[in-house]
């Protein structure tokens, strides 16, 4: 009797130590699996983070393409991937209205906890016989401008947007010189009087390689 009650004793420690170990096991699993969903919780908020911040970036340099086209097509492009020539928005007041400007860089912000540094750089578009956009052999698009939304974040993780912006409600454009501008033709000359000139004009002078044009009144 002694020695049947000695057996079960040892057989209910052996079950006992048995059961530790598969419970530490699925405890082991357990754990993995949720270290494993917390950190993947973590990189989809990160990434919708970044993915806002870009969207963001690139409505706010539309909106400034559309009201001066001018301060996108002159800004400085990207020339080729070792040198982008980073840029980023901020807000400005000029004369009491609020705007945004373009500046040489990147800006970082803190969101939950993570430091995202945010940046953007403009290139040119070449256009072919056919109005399609091409990476080479075109012919410049002065009313285009491809924009290029980059965000990234510790542990080098990044988010990229690509956007096109078309001038289509901001018809003017900038003369550097006395002469045609990108996809542009002219000088416009109207000589018929009272109101108009001409290259020959008396009263013009259009001769100053600044793009000045000096009227001489009587």
């Amino acid at each position: 009797m002694q020695t049947a009650r000695s057996h079960i004793k040892g057989q209910s420690l052996i079950e006992a130590l048995v059961a530790l170990a598969v419970g530490a096991v699925m405890i082991g699993g357990v754990s993995t699996a949720l270290f494993l969903s917390v950190r993947s919780s973590a990189s989809t908020r990160q990434l919708n983070n970044a993915s806002r911040l870009a969207s963001q970036e690139l409505d706010n340099v539309r909106v400034l393409a559309e009201a001066n086209w001018n301060a996108v097509y002159l800004a400085t492009k990207y020339v080729n991937p070792s040198t982008t020539n980073p840029h980023y928005l901020s807000v400005v007041t000029v004369a009491g209205k609020t705007s945004f400007a373009i500046n040489n860089g990147t800006t970082s912000s803190a969101i939950d906890g993570t430091t995202f540094t945010k940046s953007f750089y403009i290139q040119n578009v070449l256009r072919d016989g056919s109005d399609n956009i091409v990476e080479s052999g075109g012919t410049d698009d002065p009313s285009t401008q491809k924009i290029v939304v980059t965000v990234t974040w510790p542990t080098d993780q990044s988010f990229e947007i690509v956007g096109y912006l078309t001038r289509s409600r901001n018809i003017s454009a900038l003369f550097s010189a006395w002469s045609a501008g990108p996809g542009l033709e002219g000088p416009y000359t109207v000589s018929a009087a009272p109101h108009g000139f001409s290259s020959v004009s008396s009263t013009v002078d259009f001769t100053p390689d600044n793009g000045g044009i000096t009227l001489i009144t009587e």
